[in-house]
């Protein structure tokens, strides 16, 4: 695998763009800072797996591609709902690191499989 700088560059910044639009729709202050921060991370990092490493076998590649994309799309709707409540951060971060895991474990099996 091989980090491919401009695409990762470009995965961060959509990841900041997405997270500071969770700061903007969060109504609570007492959330709002936790919000942000947590999207950045928990978007970022499927979308720099997704957009920011090239492999060369196709098939293994295509499938660590779609993993990312689902997990990326799941952090944002979930980020996304998380920023209209006033909520539980224990449970924001436990749910967060969950689907973060979950996710490492998917990426690995098939990294192990296919690459």
């Amino acid at each position: 695998m091989r980090v491919d700088i401009f695409k990762s560059i470009i995965a961060f910044a959509l990841a900041a763009l997405l997270a500071y639009g969770c700061y903007c729709i969060s109504g609570y202050e007492s959330v709002r800072l936790i919000v942000t921060i947590g999207s950045f991370v928990a978007i970022g990092i499927p979308l720099f797996l997704a957009l920011g490493l090239e492999s060369k076998d196709e098939r293994g590649s295509v499938l660590l591609r779609v993993a990312s994309w689902l997990a990326s799309t799941l952090q944002i709707v979930v980020n996304f709902v998380f920023a209209f409540f006033d909520f539980s951060i224990p449970f924001y971060i436990i749910l967060n690191g969950l689907i973060l895991i979950i996710f490492a474990l998917i990426y690995r099996g098939i990294y192990k499989q296919h690459l």
